[in-house]
């Protein structure tokens, strides 16, 4: 599946802003590993011409190698050029370079060496052989222990403190309306079983290539989404409470419906965001329920309308 040119350029600009200085001496790392391992890719190739033109006065070593040009800013149009391609060619594509962003690049890559080049190497000979790509990803994060479906909570913070992006990030906060008189009828055992696990999944797949999703408690989850205005926030947050609103499940034969209350924050301040959007989600609650919320300011809420 192909992605707008939007989506690419922000993955492009969460990468830059994650290595800063060091991206374009990590460009030279890139390259030099690809020609050098698999200088025959389909992707890289493709790439020709233009390293072409933009390398020009720069020679390459030999056939099939060539030497990166002084400017960083050359260096890094030849990277943006191959990520543009890969996040534009598959999904998996995109997972990629989301994986290279939020694994925090410049700490974690260390520059582009060791193993993240060749599972880079490897992932672009699948692309090329049109297979499967086993992208890192969500599922090495920590889960919450409980029902191991969600991130486990305590990854909030170190997510916030990530590079926001253009737009900033959105904090979605939530939970199921009525949970303790739907515990106590169907008890807790029952709920744990059956109905939260079941939500928990349809929240996970809501945010799947989206952001991240965590069990803050059973029925108490959160969504951050990585640059997005509160705006775009709010228009996913309204989604999944429309998602959730049509959902049922049977319990004890019976067939179980829920509804949630909403709240969101936004903007690019960090930590902060998670707990303004709990007072917004504790406003949605007051104000009739199964709605959603949002944080005009750090305490002045609105009900958020789609019309």
């Amino acid at each position: 599946m192909r992605i707008s040119s939007d989506e690419v350029q922000g993955l492009l600009e969460r990468i830059r802003d994650a290595t800063r200085p060091n991206f374009h001496l990590a460009c030279s790392d890139l390259f030099t590993y690809l020609d050098a391992h698999i200088p025959d890719n389909p992707v890289l190739v493709e790439l020709n011409a233009d390293r072409q033109a933009k390398w020009s006065g720069f020679p390459s070593q030999r056939p099939g190698v060539w030497t990166m040009p002084a400017p960083r800013q050359d260096r890094e149009s030849l990277a943006y050029d191959l990520f543009r391609r890969v996040a534009e060619m598959r999904e998996d594509g995109r997972r990629l370079l989301f994986w290279m962003y939020h694994q925090n690049f410049d700490q974690n890559v260390d520059r582009f060496r060791g193993d993240f080049l060749r599972h880079f190497a490897d992932a672009l000979t699948r692309i090329g052989r049109a297979e499967p790509v086993d992208v890192a990803s969500d599922h090495e994060r920590e889960k919450q222990q409980k029902f191991g479906i969600l991130d486990a909570p305590n990854l909030l913070d170190s997510d916030l403190a990530a590079p926001a992006g253009v737009f900033g990030r959105a904090v979605i906060y939530f939970d199921l309306d009525n949970f303790k008189a739907i515990n106590s009828r169907f008890t807790e055992r029952v709920v744990d079983e059956t109905l939260l696990p079941a939500v928990h999944r349809l929240v996970a797949s809501a945010a799947l290539n989206q952001g991240h999703a965590y069990a803050e408690g059973g029925d108490e989850m959160i969504v951050l989404l990585p640059n997005s205005t509160l705006l775009m926030g709010a228009a996913f947050a309204e989604s999944l409470r429309g998602k959730l609103s049509t959902f049922s499940i049977d319990v004890r034969d019976e067939t179980l419906s829920v509804t949630a209350s909403f709240g969101v924050a936004g903007g690019l301040e960090g930590v902060a965001l998670a707990e303004v959007a709990n007072r917004a989600k504790r406003f949605a609650k007051e104000n009739g329920k199964n709605c959603v919320a949002i944080a005009v300011a750090e305490n002045d809420f609105s009900i958020w309308k789609t019309t």
